[in-house]
């Protein structure tokens, strides 16, 4: 599966993450707030998520954004995934929605990421 897409939406962009992104990842995904949002909400280690980013680059029904803010901080301030991704059955799950960077949160980002990445779903994949 081709893991390299831009997706621009308002004011944000969302593109596949990379291994550069990874430790901004963990990071933001170790904050209180976010970890014990998820099933697994243990403290990840670094070698843990080098270990899931090798797996993850290996999917091929798997794609991660970074979302990155263009107006107001010009920065990556979460991430949000698209996962069992089935052509066949033109399905897929969505989720693994964070929005890290605490000066972003409660401000729709994460609603403008899920509608571009929605769309990039069923216009696109």
């Amino acid at each position: 599966m081709n893991k390299n897409h831009k997706i621009n939406y308002n004011d944000i962009e969302l593109r596949t993450i990379e291994e550069k992104d990874i430790e901004q990842i963990r990071i933001w995904r170790n904050k209180d707030n976010i970890k014990n949002k998820f099933l697994y909400s243990e403290i990840l280690t670094q070698e843990q998520q080098r270990k899931w980013y090798q797996s993850y680059k290996e999917k091929n029904d798997d794609l991660m954004f970074i979302i990155h803010e263009n107006t107001l901080f010009n920065k990556d301030i979460g991430a949000i995934a698209i996962y069992n991704i089935n052509n066949e059955n033109q399905s897929a799950e969505y989720g693994r929605v964070m929005i890290g960077e605490d000066c972003a949160q409660g401000k729709g980002f994460a609603k403008k990421a899920s509608i571009a990445l929605l769309r990039f779903a069923f216009e696109t994949l």
